[in-house]
């Protein structure tokens, strides 16, 4: 059903993609989605338009997520309807709580190809010490972009220094949660 509506969604915007034909097939290429036409000729397309058809392709994979795990943490990671990966943790998250959700999010950029994360540490109140903190920030991926909501606090801004000096996408937002989305699908 949903490779039904990203076909359909596909076909109606053939004439803005300046080409002609029935799609065939839409199909997903990290942040692009390709699209096939009967003649198998394939067009690449990117920005907010395959951000729909994307969208549209994994909306019914992302529903019936949520990501069986033996890992536990005081929060929660999973696929957002928005096209990426949310990770929330609680008042009492840890550092700890941080690598179970590392792990968990690596499993699900695996699954899913996903690689926009936004991740909200404004309820967590704990910190760890500044070793833990290194050790965390030069393990975040460079190849996943990351927008983090928190609060003004030197660990997490530490964090967020360590990833970008190692080539991390990353960055701290102290506002809106729709000004970190915003940023987080315009790259």
């Amino acid at each position: 059903m949903a490779k039904e509506h990203a076909i359909k969604a596909a076909q109606e915007e053939l004439p803005r993609m300046g080409a002609q034909g029935v799609v065939v097939d839409v199909q997903r290429r990290g942040h692009d989605a390709i699209v096939v036409l009967d003649d198998r000729s394939a067009i690449a397309v990117s920005g907010l338009l395959a951000v729909k058809l994307i969208k549209l392709l994994t909306s019914r994979y992302l529903r019936n997520w949520p990501l069986r795990s033996s890992v536990s943490i005081r929060g929660n990671v999973e696929v957002d309807p928005g096209g990426f990966i949310r990770a929330r943790f609680q008042e009492d998250a840890t550092i700890a709580d941080w690598w179970g959700a590392y792990k968990l999010h690596a499993r699900l950029v695996q699954d899913t190809a996903i690689r926009l994360t936004l991740v909200d540490l404004r309820k967590q109140k704990s910190s760890a010490p500044i070793a833990a903190l290194f050790d965390f920030g030069i393990s975040i991926p460079k190849d996943v972009r990351f927008a983090v909501l928190a609060k003004p606090r030197d660990d997490h801004v530490f964090v967020e220094t360590v990833a970008r000096n190692r080539g991390a996408k990353a960055r701290l937002f102290f506002g809106a949660e729709e000004e970190a989305v915003r940023w987080l699908l315009s790259g």
